[in-house]
Formats: structure tokens, sequence, C-alpha cells
């Protein structure tokens, strides 16, 4: 007689990314709402990094929230892993996907002060470099090449495209835009103090940053956001978390005029296909083609 164990605890959504496009912001207020559950931590990366560890794995980080109707994850390795979207299609055909796009080039300067901010690239703080050194940055801003794959494996009406600047200029708008999309309660709690996280900024003491992290989330979670932001401005706290920050916008170079240009015109074609993909005639991007 089969002892196999039935899975209920499956996720109903997921994340797919695009890093450095505001997946964190998107993991945040979603947690924020009562009837949605997210897994912690944030990025599982079942679907590109850990595929082999097998569905019960992947299913054993959605367990606390088997009683909640609409579940899921997000990580940003899946949106241009190349085995990602079959293998998910082939896990729960009926996912419901999301997906988070932001201006390309500087999507890719942000990638970059990520990885100074992990301290995987430290021969040098320049971009130029870093773009020799990591072929990822381009590689993940070359978004109608990898939604292509997405739109093959689900249909369209199975994922959500944002756009990063235009949830930051109508957060509100954009949170109720993915309540509908997911089914739940658009009159559900909304977190308008989780705001995009400062990428400029990297911690001296990364344990003590984790600590208050993890602290800010249990606050969150259980629904003191606001108070949460009045302790982050009391004075001690305040010189405590300004001590272990690094300002990577000072140690780090900006953008260039002239590689902004040069990446503008590599990805012109991607941006103009993206928008074609999306239904739509412009993209508001800096770098967006004006022809």
């Amino acid at each position: 007689m089969s002892n196999s164990k039935v899975f209920t605890a499956r996720p109903t959504f997921v994340g797919i990314g695009v890093q450095k496009c505001a997946t964190s912001w998107l993991h945040e207020v979603l947690s924020a709402h009562d009837d949605v559950f997210t897994s912690d931590p944030k990025e599982i990366d079942f679907f590109s990094a850990f595929y082999d560890r097998g569905y019960e794995w992947y299913e054993n980080h959605f367990a606390p929230g088997h009683d909640v109707a609409v579940r899921g994850e997000t990580s940003p390795s899946y949106f241009y892993h190349p085995a990602a979207p079959t293998r998910m299609k082939t896990y729960n055909p009926d996912l419901k996907i999301i997906v988070i796009f932001r201006d390309p080039v500087e999507r890719a300067f942000s990638n970059h002060l990520h990885e100074l901010r992990k301290w995987h690239f430290t021969s040098s703080e320049y971009f130029e470099d870093g773009l020799r050194n990591n072929p990822c940055y381009l590689e993940q801003s070359r978004y109608a090449k990898h939604l292509a794959t997405w739109y093959a494996a689900f249909p369209r009406s199975q994922i959500l495209p944002l756009v990063l600047e235009e949830i930051v200029l109508d957060s509100e708008a954009a949170i109720r835009q993915v309540y509908e999309f997911l089914g739940v309660n658009l009159e559900g709690k909304i977190d308008l103090t989780r705001t995009r996280s400062n990428e400029s900024v990297a911690f001296r003491n990364d344990r003590l940053q984790l600590t208050l992290q993890k602290g800010g989330k249990m606050l969150r979670r259980a629904g003191f956001g606001a108070g949460l932001e009045a302790v982050k401005g009391f004075g001690p706290i305040r010189g405590l978390m300004n001590l272990n920050k690094r300002d990577l916008r000072i140690e780090a170079p900006p953008l260039s005029d002239e590689t902004r240009t040069r990446l503008s015109h590599e990805l012109a074609q991607e941006m103009r296909d993206l928008a074609g993909m999306l239904g739509r005639e412009h993209l508001p991007w800096k770098s967006f083609p004006a022809d």
C-alpha cells in the first residue's frame, strides 16, 4: 500500500524578477495582506538553482501557509534562467506569474551596485569593469528575449508585467493591480510605508543589518509598519543604522553619459520588442529609443 504524501501547500503565484526591479517591494507588500502567504526566505530559487532538491523540498517552504488561499515566492533568478519556464509549467501550468521591468540601463548599473554590495566584485568600483567581468549585467536586461520564453510556456493572461517607474508614481494603484491579478480582497491591507530599498546603500556589518531587517519584517507582518518607521527615526537607532552604512554612489563612480548612450543603443531593439509584446508604443525610460 502506498504511503505517498499528498502536497497541499503548493504556491499559486511566483514572482520571477527581474533582479533589481523592486522584487523586494513586491514581496513585502504581498506579505502585508492577510490572505497572502509569502515564503521566508523571499528567494527560494527552486526552478533555477535547486531543482534537484525536488517538489517536497520546495513545497515545505509554503507549509506554514497551508490555510491561506494565495501563496507564493519571488526569485529574480527565474526570469533569465533558460529552463525555468518549462520547469515551472511542468510543475503547475496554472501558476500566476508576476514580472517587473525598469529602464534596462539603470537596471544594469543597479546590478553593478548589488555586486559591489555583496562583495562579489572587489577589483574595481567602475561600472565598465563590472560589465566586462559579469555578462549577466546585460543579459538580465534583455527583457524581450527572456519574456518570449515565458509567453511560450504560459498564457499571457497568467503573466502580470509591471513597470517600476510606474510603481514609483502610484504604488497604491500598482498594489491593487497585483491584488486583482491574484484574486485577493482589493480592500486588504496596503502598507505604503514599504518603499523601494535604497540600492546605493551597503553595510559594513551584514550580520547587524540582517538582525535589524528580521526585526523590521516581524513588525510589518504584525501590522506595525508605521510604528517601525517612527522607531527607525529615533536618534540612537538612526545613528546606529547610519554608522553601519556605506554609500556606494560615493564609492562607485556614476553611470557616464558615454556608457549610457552605448548601452541604450545596444539594447534599443530589445526595448522596442518589449514594448510591442506589452502592447505599448513607449515605455517610461530615459534609455528608450526616441526614433
